[in-house]
């Protein structure tokens, strides 16, 4: 189990998300009877994260929207609508104010952004 699940899904994790985890075996004698595991950040993910901005620029706007956990219907409807570029600009200006945690509600927030255009404010 250890090294078939556990530590594949460690390195996977690590990998392609923005979360690890490491885990301690309790046991009695030689018998694993309990594990705990430690989940933390993974600072790791930097510039290279899955939501840089590069990324944002290359990824399929339906894929991208998707990954902020915009529903595919509301997707496929700001597309229409807005058009890609000023999905991508507002995501852009989005994902920099999660960055600066200013942001609880990403899917309401990409969505209200988009619409409201706020990477670009009009100017009266």
């Amino acid at each position: 189990m250890k090294n078939r699940i556990l530590l594949y899904t460690q390195a996977e994790l690590e990998a392609k998300t923005d979360i690890k985890f490491t885990f301690e075996e309790i046991k009695k004698g030689t018998k694993v009877v309990k594990i705990v595991f430690y989940v933390t950040s993974n600072a790791k993910l930097g510039p290279e994260g899955v939501n840089d901005t590069e990324f944002i620029d290359h990824e399929d706007t339906i894929q991208l929207l998707a990954r902020f956990e915009v529903a595919k219907k509301v997707a496929n409807s700001l597309i229409k609508t807005y058009g890609e570029e000023q999905i991508r600009s507002n995501i852009k200006y989005v994902h920099e104010k999660k960055r600066n945690a200013e942001v609880t509600n990403m899917a309401g927030y990409i969505v209200k952004a988009i619409e409201e255009n706020y990477a670009y404010p009009k100017i009266f």
